[in-house]
C-alpha cells in the first residue's frame, strides 16, 4: 500500500532520523528504518505499508524519542474516462499528517459530542507531448494538397489529402511534418495535446479538528481530535510548535468541528481541566 506522509517540525527541532510502525503487526517490526527529518518534511512516500494498516507510527530514534500515531483515513472512489485509442485508470490514496510530542494522564473524562465531514477533491491530469502543434490544411483550390505526419496520440504516421474542392481539415500534428508537398496552405495554428483523463476522488474525513481558546495567551488554535470526544466549552491540554513543543498549555474548545487543513497544534492527553489549574496547564512537556 502506497502512502504519503508529511512531517511538520518546529525550527530547531532535532527530532529524526525515524522508523516506521503499522498497527498491522501491533508496532512490533518496522517497515521502513532510518527516514531522514528532510525527506518527511518534504514529503516521504512509501510503498511498504502493510496491507490492512489503519494507524502508521512515526518514531524519532535520534536524540529525540517521542513518536506519533498517524491515522490513514481516506477512503477513495475513482471514475475514469478514456479516449478512444487508450484506456487509463488511476486510483490515488493519500494521507498526510504533522508530527507532535505524545504523553500519557492518569485523569480520565468523558464526553458526548461526534463530529464527520465529507470533502471532494477533483484533479485533471493532461498528458502534454512536446512540439504539437494543430496545422490547417487547405488545398487553396488547386492541385491535391498532401501531408505526411505523426499524430500527437502516439499513433502511427498518417497521411492527410486535401482536394481542391475539399474543406480545410484540421490536425493534431507532431513537429517537424513528416512530410508537404506545399500545393496549399499549412497554417500553424499554436499547440494542441491528446485527450486528458480526469480523475475524481471522494475522501470521507473521519475526524475533524478542534478548535480552541489559549487560557493565557487567548490565541486560537486548531488541533487534531484523534479518537476524542471533547465537548464545547471542555478545556483540555495541548503543545504547539511555535515554543517548540515545549510547554503543556490549556484551552477552552470553542469548535468540536473545525476544519483540518491548518493545524497549528496537538492535542496532549486525554483529561479535560480548568483555566486555573497551573498544576497541568503551562507546565514544561
Amino acid at each position: 500500500m502506497t502512502t504519503l506522509i508529511t512531517l511538520v517540525l518546529p525550527i530547531g527541532g532535532d527530532a529524526g532520523p525515524f522508523n516506521l510502525y503499522s498497527n498491522a503487526d501491533g508496532y512490533t517490526v518496522p517497515f521502513e528504518t532510518g527516514i531522514s527529518t528532510s525527506l518527511l518534511i518534504a514529503g516521504y512516500t512509501t510503498s511498504l505499508v502493510p496491507n490492512g494498516t489503519t494507524i502508521i507510527r512515526v518514531i524519532s530514534v535520534g536524540v529525540c524519542t517521542n513518536y506519533i500515531d498517524i491515522t490513514i483515513d481516506l477512503i477513495p472512489t475513482t471514475t475514469t474516462t478514456s479516449s478512444s485509442s487508450t484506456s487509463t485508470s488511476t486510483s490515488t490514496s493519500t494521507s498526510t499528517s504533522t508530527s507532535t510530542s505524545t504523553s500519557t494522564s492518569t485523569s480520565t473524562s468523558t464526553s458526548t459530542s461526534t463530529s464527520t465531514s465529507t470533502s471532494t477533491t477533483t484533479s485533471t491530469t493532461t498528458a502534454v507531448p512536446s512540439g504539437c502543434i494543430t496545422y490547417i490544411i487547405n488545398s487553396n483550390g488547386l492541385a491535391t494538397h498532401i501531408v505526411e505526419y505523426n499524430p500527437c496520440d502516439g499513433g502511427i504516421s498518417e497521411i492527410i489529402e486535401v482536394g481542391p474542392t475539399d474543406p480545410p481539415a484540421s490536425i493534431c500534428a507532431q513537429v517537424p511534418l513528416i512530410s508537404n508537398n506545399n500545393q496549399g496552405d499549412t497554417v500553424d495554428e499554436g499547440p494542441c495535446y491528446p485527450p486528458s483523463t480526469t480523475t475524481t476522488t471522494t475522501a470521507l474525513i473521519k475526524y475533524t479538528n478542534y478548535e480552541v481558546i489559549a487560557c493565557v495567551s487567548g490565541f486560537n488554535y486548531n488541533m487534531p481530535k484523534g479518537a476524542t470526544l471533547h465537548s464545547l466549552g471542555q478545556v483540555i491540554q495541548f503543545t504547539a510548535p511555535f515554543d517548540g513543543f515545549t510547554t503543556i498549555h490549556c484551552g477552552t474548545i470553542i469548535d468540536i468541528a473545525y476544519p483540518n487543513n491548518a493545524t497549528d497544534a496537538y492535542l496532549y492527553g486525554l483529561s479535560t481541566y480548568n483555566c486555573t489549574d497551573m498544576t497541568h496547564c503551562e507546565i514544561p512537556s
